[in-house]
């Protein structure tokens, strides 16, 4: 049985590809890309280790090509949330572009920094934040949607997409002016700080 070519095993892996990815989005718009992306990186990785296993005499054997430099879906941002028209502007690109971790990350080296602790909280436009560290937890961002859900009358961080990419992860976020309650927390009353605490039990259990 003669041996698949390069070219056409190539062909076939991105046509299968094109095709579950397609009904991926169909069914799921909003998923998880990744599974997928890995499904297909060990298909690819097996078919290569049978062509070795088979030593095929078509004049390719143990010839080394180069390979075009390509972008690897590990420097690819995994979209957690899909990013708002501020993220877009505040990052220069438009529409559905995807997105290049360098991007961001690009983008916060320039900012301005106003944490610098393990994560990082970085103002990278005047409207815009961005809240960076690794292996951050999402569950911030979540409980943000949240309220900002259950309640219109407290000013609150709006969130504004969010994005990871390997190990780090990126929380877009609107901008309020003013102190946090960081700051004041060790001047206030303990009866300041007890009313303050049932205030913000109340929107949590909303």
């Amino acid at each position: 049985m003669p041996l698949i070519s390069k070219v056409n095993l190539n062909q076939k892996v991105l046509a299968n590809f094109k095709r579950d990815s397609e009904r991926f989005m169909t069914l799921a718009p909003e998923g998880n890309l990744q599974g997928l992306l890995q499904k297909y990186s060990r298909i690819y990785a097996a078919a290569i280790e049978r062509r070795k296993e088979r030593n095929p005499e078509d004049g390719e054997r143990n010839v080394e090509r180069p390979t075009p430099p390509i972008k690897s879906e590990t420097c690819l941002g995994i979209i957690r949330r899909p990013f708002a028209q501020e993220v877009h502007e505040a990052l220069g690109f438009e529409g559905h572009e995807t997105l290049d971790i360098a991007g961001p990350q690009s983008v916060l080296d320039k900012g301005k920094k106003l944490h610098n602790y393990g994560t990082t909280v970085t103002l990278i436009d005047r409207n815009v934040v961005v809240k960076a560290g690794c292996d951050l937890d999402l569950a911030e961002a979540l409980m943000m949607d949240h309220i900002s859900q259950n309640t219109h009358d407290i000013p609150l961080l709006k969130h504004l997409g969010s994005v990871t990419s390997q190990r780090m992860t990126y929380i877009f976020m609107s901008s309020i002016p003013g102190k946090s309650l960081r700051e004041p927390w060790p001047t206030l009353e303990k009866e300041q700080k007890l009313a303050l605490r049932d205030q913000l039990s109340q929107i949590f259990r909303l």
